[in-house]
């Protein structure tokens, strides 16, 4: 019989934790195991995730051309959902809303899955739960649960907590407590496949300006906003830069202001979320990540691989992933030590050419199928 996997997630597009998960699907296609994906919201599959997967979702979404009927029911049936979660435990929650019994269940990303997960009354399951983020630099997850202590509560029913850093590890084992299994495993990044994407189109570029690129998320974690800042102190300094801003989010509209008003609407272009953003960071000469708290950035990882320099703010797992500054350029987790390190690539005192040729010794560690294996391991149904 095949195994049957479930996993729960927050979102299917927007960070590195889909990115990762659509990897880890993508190579689990035609396994032969039953796979399911738990999403919160309604929302379209992107392209990237295999067909053959169920994906189901929580909340339902009103779209152009309801009638009146269904916009009542879709509404009256999030709002029975959001009582429920907010009001009762998460198995209360678990036992109406997920359907089907499996033999692993993974929350794929912290906060309202794994709250979601952990109610699962199956005493037979694998219980698996993922933390991408430092929790101790950004415990966005609290809202998420009714307390503190549920949140404590929730990660203790799982069988194995999966860390994507050191970093992360001591943040949650710091959060919830001892673990039953509580490790470190880095995220799976097909390095063949962002190689081949990078080379599908080459975007035009800006001519005689150094090009930076950044990309993620449009929250006030990935600190775009002090990248905006640095900006304009550099125009201000009569520096010549163009900076790309890949991604979208809630703070979209915000910084899109803020770059009005600092009048850098000539160096600061806003490209939206990219269902390839490869050939965008190809195209660039550095790759920033001006981030307040990170877990393990995928954005660095695939950076390396492609051998981009790499500047970032110091956060989980930078250090890691930049060898203490081998790979790539560190600076500190502020705006004034932001604009320092893009002074320095301005000015010359970091070699482009010198840091591209250490991204590539950087990204030569990334190991697909060791990672792989390693996470396939977890999926072991025998406790």
């Amino acid at each position: 019989m095949k195994k049957r996997i479930v996993f729960f997630v927050n979102s299917l597009t927007g960070g590195g934790a889909e990115k990762i998960l659509q990897t880890l699907l993508n190579r689990w296609e035609g396994s032969g195991w039953n796979i399911s994906v738990y999403c919160l919201k309604k929302e379209d599959v992107p392209s990237g995730y295999p067909r053959n997967i169920a994906f189901r979702f929580l909340l339902g979404s009103l779209r152009q051309g309801d009638g009146f009927w269904t916009r009542l029911k879709i509404k009256a049936g999030n709002k029975l959902k959001l009582l429920v979660y907010r009001h009762c435990p998460p198995s209360v929650f678990y036992r109406m809303f997920i359907r089907g019994t499996y033999d692993v269940e993974a929350a794929f990303i912290e906060g309202y899955a794994t709250r979601i997960a952990s109610g699962s009354p199956n005493a037979d399951s694998r219980k698996l739960a993922w933390v991408h983020i430092d929790l101790a630099a950004n415990h966005w997850t609290l809202p998420a649960y009714r307390n503190a202590e549920e949140e404590k509560r929730a990660y203790r029913r799982f069988d194995t907590v999966v860390s994507v850093s050191p970093d992360v590890q001591e943040s949650v084992v710091a959060l919830a407590g001892p673990l039953r299994d509580a490790r470190v495993l880095y995220n799976p990044i097909d390095v063949q496949a962002i190689k081949e994407k990078s080379a599908e189109f080459v975007p035009q570029r800006p001519e005689g300006k150094t090009l930076f690129c950044a990309s993620g998320r449009l929250v006030p974690q990935k600190g775009f906003d002090r990248l905006v800042e640095a900006c304009h102190r550099l125009a201000q300094a009569g520096f010549s830069f163009h900076l790309w801003i890949l991604g979208e989010g809630p703070e979209g509209r915000k910084l899109e202001v803020l770059v009005r008003e600092r009048g850098l609407q000539d160096r600061i272009t806003f490209l939206g979320h990219q269902e390839n953003p490869y050939p965008y960071m190809r195209a660039a000469d550095w790759m920033v990540c001006s981030s307040r708290s990170e877990g393990h950035s995928t954005v660095i990882s695939e950076s390396l691989i492609l051998g981009i320099p790499v500047v970032s703010t110091l956060c989980s797992g930078v250090r890691e992933q930049l060898g203490d500054g081998e790979f790539g350029l560190i600076a500190g987790n502020d705006t004034q030590d932001l604009l320092r390190a893009l002074e320095d690539i301005l000015t010359e005192r970091a070699d482009r050419r010198d840091y591209g040729e250490r991204a590539l010794r950087g990204g030569s560690r990334v190991d697909l199928d060791g990672r792989m294996n390693a996470l396939e391991g977890l999926f072991e149904t025998n406790h």
